[in-house]
């Protein structure tokens, strides 16, 4: 709306809040605004309180508006700025026809654009008949009133990030439609839907962020060929336990036993229930902490390993390690021990071997100190899975160290 001495004049919805210039004529008024993308002219109103609509202006405006309640709010006002003739009438109308008027209102609304303000007048100067509808037949305008175009539902559902509801909408309404689908088992199969692709979607972007070599379920670990370990042995670890409890484990034994299947499987199912984790091997985490420690940015390296949830430390003592990898892998296994997150490790050495390994045997001692505090040690036995096939015939099912 543009207010000029006392007169508003309508404008259409995409130029609320734009600034306007207003040349006068002694018979109209000129409205132009955004470098003349919108010009409307409006006939010059004397009346001081008067609103100056233009035909289709009123369901333009509504067409922008979304919300069913706001769009009944809309026509009511627009009823009573007729004056005291339309609040009246639908004062009485929302009295008499407590569980209809909304209906009437909209019907109303649609005569308004048609037939003009003046005509709408005279149509509500008259007795509201509690048993009859609002208009009487001999009333509406020959001409049927312009259809208002719904809102988009489509740019609706994209404006709110629905993309799956988006996508299956109209599919699932012809099938409601056909199966006598109530609102509610509509709107619930919709929302499970929504709910299921977003967290398919999230468990996608954390497999990716973990940056497992392969993915590894336990589904998939052959437990009748390593017979060391048995599926209830790893209860806690499949559960939230192993994040809330902050469980570490330390699986070791020889290469081709399971263990780095195992360590991503435990990993992967954090992810399922909504944690984060992180895989790296030792000999990487080591090598980037010690030339970080080097140049004197140890912690800022420390930081993407101590956030994650769940952190997957892979090949300790695979390769020869730095100097001063006790020290820096000491700081990794500290800071999450203190904050109570979780640390799943595999290697190939017994831990008494650790101090060699990592050229500190104290803070050797230290470090298996604080991962089995709350966490266990798992030994894997028996020859390796990825050459069963050199002494005997097994099933096409994988595995990996």
């Amino acid at each position: 709306m543009v207010h000029y001495q006392g007169v508003r004049y309508a404008m259409p919805a995409k130029a609320c809040g734009l600034p306007a210039t207003l040349p006068l004529y002694p018979d109209r008024v000129r409205i132009v605004c955004a470098g003349g993308k919108h010009d409307v002219e409006h006939p010059r109103v004397p009346a001081i309180g008067t609103i100056s609509y233009l035909t289709g202006q009123r369901a333009q405006q509504l067409a922008a508006v979304y919300s069913e309640r706001k769009r009944l709010y809309y026509m009511r006002e627009r009823l009573v700025e007729l004056g005291p003739i339309g609040e009246a009438y639908v004062t009485e109308l929302v009295h008499q026809r407590p569980h209809t008027w909304k209906g009437c209102i909209a019907r109303l609304f649609d005569v308004l654009e048609a037939m003009g303000d003046a005509r709408c007048r005279v149509v509500l100067d008259r007795p509201l008949r509690p048993t009859a509808p609002p208009l009487p037949a001999a009333a509406l305008p020959a001409v049927a009133p312009p259809a208002v175009a719904p809102p988009d539902l489509d740019e609706m559902l994209k404006r709110l990030a629905l993309p799956t509801i988006r996508r299956l909408h109209a599919e699932l309404a012809v099938r409601a439609e056909a199966e006598g689908m109530g609102y509610r088992a509509y709107l619930d199969i919709m929302v499970a839907e929504e709910i299921a692709h977003r967290a398919e979607t999230r468990l996608r972007r954390a497999v990716r962020a973990a940056q497992f070599p392969a993915l590894r379920t336990i589904d998939d670990f052959n437990f009748t060929f390593q017979s060391a370990l048995r599926r209830q042995m790893l209860g806690s670890y499949l559960g939230v336990e192993c994040v809330t409890d902050g469980r570490s484990a330390i699986f070791s034994g020889p290469t081709g036993t399971g263990k780095t299947h195992l360590v991503i499987a435990i990993a992967y199912r954090a992810l399922q229930h909504g944690y984060d984790a992180r895989f790296v091997s030792a000999d990487v985490l080591i090598g980037e902490l010690s030339h970080a420690a080097r140049l004197g940015s140890l912690d800022a390296a420390l930081a993407p390993y101590l956030h994650p949830h769940v952190l997957v430390l892979d090949e300790i003592g695979y390769l020869a390690h730095a100097d001063d990898a006790a020290n820096v892998l000491c700081r990794v296994v500290n800071e999450r021990y203190l904050r109570q997150l979780p640390i799943l490790v595999t290697t190939n050495k017994p831990l008494a071997a650790w101090g060699h390994v990592l050229h500190d045997g104290d803070l050797a001692e230290a470090m298996i100190d604080r991962l089995l505090e709350r966490g266990a040690h798992f030994e894997m036995r028996g020859r390796s899975y990825r050459t069963r096939h050199l002494k005997e015939t097994d099933g096409d099912t994988t595995a990996d160290a």
